[in-house]
């Protein structure tokens, strides 16, 4: 239980408050403002073999300075040591966790990665790597070289221990499966000069919740796999057919139950019909609360707030 609050704390620590009546709105609307600001990075002090962590847009970014070993390994004997050198995945990845709380970063990525994945290294600077710090795959946080088993590795999730190499592409052999085959994601940035990058979007993006519902694929799932899914995506009128078919809103999965779920991805009017329908509280719940900041629900729960 500790690694799942750990991983959701690491990814949504920084979400901010949500009112009772306009959740998920006004967290699409908040994380669309993160992502928007742009944050000038200044690189010149990085030497390499050194990884800088930046707090920006919302997430934790991870800036590498390449060796000289990294980059003639990129440039000159790159072959078959990663599982998806010419990042076929890409857009896979970036669909893997459908849920209200990644959709709006879900969406920032496939407008933006591909114009990195044309290129060799994924980079536009040669000398520096830019990935977000967590694993598409796991969502654990990213670190660098802590137990590398790889001669080429950079990147590790401490989750998986799976390893990337200094283009966050996934290296065979280092603790993936066959369905982690997805390179670490990048952020949006653009070049001010060789030392400088500006990290975020100066062209505001938008986000369709409805969009958003319709990209879910719930064909093959059982009423169960349907309702945990649902709850995360505010899909209430899925929320419903699930429990009429059957599907139990207190039955957990690894990361919580349905009421969970619905914490971190549906509206009130869904957390409060969830509870209608004998949803229960389990050990994750309070954390759930806390990660998006409902706080409103803690009453509606009649629960102590966390300390």
């Amino acid at each position: 239980m500790k690694l799942v609050q750990k991983i959701f704390i690491f990814l949504f620590l920084t979400s901010s408050l949500a009112n009772a009546d306009n959740f998920p709105e006004s967290y699409f609307e908040k994380e669309l403002k993160k992502i928007n600001q742009t944050v000038s990075i200044d690189l010149k002090d990085i030497k390499p073999g050194e990884i800088l962590e930046v707090n920006a847009l919302g997430r934790v970014v991870l800036i590498y300075r390449r060796t000289a070993k990294d980059l003639n390994y990129l440039f000159n004997n790159y072959g078959g040591d990663v599982v998806d050198p010419l990042n076929k995945n890409w857009k896979k990845a970036v669909n893997f966790r459908p849920s209200t709380l990644d959709s709006v970063w879900n969406k920032v990525l496939s407008d933006t990665q591909e114009q990195y994945e044309l290129k060799q290294d994924r980079s536009l600077l040669r000398d520096y790597m830019i990935v977000l710090g967590h694993s598409p795959f796991s969502s654990c946080a990213i670190y660098t070289r802590p137990k590398p088993t790889h001669k080429h590795a950079v990147f590790y999730d401490i989750c998986k221990r799976t390893e990337y190499d200094a283009s966050g592409r996934v290296l065979k052999n280092t603790g993936y499966s066959e369905l982690d085959t997805f390179n670490l994601h990048i952020p949006p940035y653009k070049v001010i000069d060789y030392t400088k990058i500006e990290l975020g979007l100066k062209t505001a993006s938008k986000h369709d919740q409805s969009e958003q519902n319709d990209k879910i694929d719930y064909s093959g799932l059982t009423p169960q796999e349907k309702l945990w899914l649902a709850a995360q995506n505010n899909d209430f009128e899925i929320i419903k057919k699930s429990i009429q078919q059957g599907a139990n809103p207190s039955k957990i999965e690894y990361r919580g139950n349905a009421l969970d779920y619905a914490i971190t991805g549906s509206s009130y009017e869904v957390v409060t019909y969830l509870l209608g329908k004998g949803a229960k509280q389990t050990p994750v719940t309070k954390d759930m609360i806390e990660i998006v900041g409902r706080y409103e629900i803690y009453q509606l729960l009649k629960l102590p707030k966390n300390n």
